[in-house]
């Protein structure tokens, strides 16, 4: 994440069997405000497009090219070490 100049520093949590959680967190976290907003509201909350839209008074086009950022942020962030290992192993 330095290499990509996101030098946010996350701390382990003990409690997380999966570190999983953790690189999401560090995604979430390094993620643009506006990307991070939508993403949540969409993935998580199960708001459409348009209900975002009217939500954040933005135009539906610019709530698609946010969460487009947010699906590209994600896509190019580290993998889970399990992940890593399997890729690392075959």
């Amino acid at each position: 994440m330095r290499a990509r100049g996101l030098a946010v520093t996350i701390e382990w949590e003990i409690s997380c069997s999966d570190d999983t959680e953790t690189v999401m967190r560090l995604l979430l976290v390094t993620m643009a405000p506006a990307a991070r907003e939508t993403f949540v509201l969409h993935r998580v909350s199960g708001q459409s497009y348009a209900e975002i839209a009217n939500m954040t008074g933005a135009f539906q086009w610019m709530v698609r090219r946010r969460m487009l950022t947010a699906i590209r942020h994600i896509a190019l962030g580290p993998c889970s070490f399990e992940n890593w290992l399997r890729m690392r192993c075959q």
